[in-house]
């Protein structure tokens, strides 16, 4: 394992040294495949029911590496990409999975700070709003792009924020009362 995560680290700074062109390409694509690798080698160390909220996370890496494979592949061969391809769906697939780890990995509720919990919405609800204001309502309003494209464009910086927000929430849940935003 120490071999896999060194090489998907210099994969990684490979990525950063050179992001463009064919060289970043390929070491993205090496870094997430590796990461995926290495997210399925913690799974199998692990147990029961522990073991559950790690096959979803490892699961979402996976869908998220599927789909950037899928995507560059199609670059590739066809010299662009469409608006909305196989790869959305396996990119929405891959936040579905994530969610579904995050959410398994929170402790049970009881005992917690509900105003920390609430403090970490109205967070989410402000950066959602923020977003609206800088992105989303331009884009959801552009009538010269289809109304699948901008579904799905617009899906994916929400749901940036709701797994920023179930993270949060699984750190506040984890930590206990103690806990703020």
């Amino acid at each position: 394992m120490p071999l896999v995560a060194g090489v998907a680290g210099v994969a990684a700074l490979a990525h950063v040294a050179r992001p463009d062109g064919l060289t970043g390409e390929i070491s993205y694509l090496v870094a997430l495949g590796l990461a995926s690798v290495l997210a399925w080698l913690g799974v199998a160390g692990r147990d029961g029911a522990g073991r559950r909220p790690w096959v979803w996370i490892a699961a979402g890496v996976t869908l998220s590496f599927a789909a950037d494979l899928s995507s560059i592949a199609m670059r590739w061969t066809m010299g662009s990409q469409p608006d909305v391809s196989g790869a959305d769906v396996l990119w929405l697939a891959s936040y579905a999975a994530l969610a579904a780890g995050i959410i398994r990995l929170s402790p049970s509720p009881s005992g917690v700070d509900v105003d920390a919990i609430l403090d970490c919405l109205v967070g989410a609800v402000v950066a959602l709003l923020i977003l609206w204001e800088l992105t989303l309502a331009e884009m959801v309003g552009d009538d010269s792009i289809g109304w699948l494209a901008r579904a799905v464009w617009a899906a994916y910086p929400i749901l940036d924020v709701v797994l920023l927000s179930l993270l949060i929430r699984a750190l506040i849940l984890h930590r206990g009362s103690r806990s703020t935003c």
